[in-house]
């Protein structure tokens, strides 16, 4: 992946994913089996918006289960709270984007109560702080608390560096 045998989105993705890993010492990339991704105008920025587009215009897929956080603003209420035209066009170009790359666009901080469960001991990758908490400590799976590049880069590899969230002892279950 890093070499750019599989193009140059999943080539960017690694850069940054190894990135990451190196700010923890990570000592490999372990396989996830989801990503909850933030996409809001508002968190990205410029600079966000326009990685997202780049990597979408080269043919960016997500590899994995991917749904998203909320966006900025509910189109059914943009005139009630003065949400101008050209900030909502910009955030449906965005909701588009991602739908094209594979992505389910739950609009939720709690993709787990809408159906997407992952199972005990799998390794995730999830932006959303309380859904993070949620997941580590009640459904009993693994995820590092991803920023929103690490997240997106994850979705597109299938991949995170191993850290943090792998070093939790492991959850034994009573009956």
């Amino acid at each position: 992946m890093l070499e750019g045998k599989q193009g140059y989105p999943v080539q960017k993705a690694m850069e940054i994913l190894v990135g990451v890993g190196e700010c923890f010492d990570a000592e490999r990339m372990i396989p996830v089996n989801s990503a909850h991704l933030l996409y809001s105008l508002n968190s990205l920025g410029k600079g966000g918006l326009l990685f997202f587009q780049e990597t979408a215009a080269q043919g960016g897929r997500f590899a994995i289960h991917t749904d998203t956080n909320p966006s900025s603003f509910d189109p059914c209420l943009q005139r009630d709270f003065g949400i101008s035209e050209q900030f909502a066009q910009e955030q449906m170009v965005l909701c588009n984007m991602m739908v094209n790359m594979g992505a389910y666009l739950s609009d939720t901080c709690t993709p787990y109560l809408i159906g997407h469960v992952p199972l005990m001991h799998q390794h995730i990758a999830w932006n959303e702080s309380s859904a993070v908490v949620f997941a580590n400590s009640v459904l009993g799976v693994r995820t590092n608390r991803e920023g929103g590049p690490s997240t997106f880069a994850a979705a597109i590899t299938g991949r995170v560096p191993e850290y943090m969230a792998t070093t939790l002892p492991k959850i034994v279950w009573q009956s």
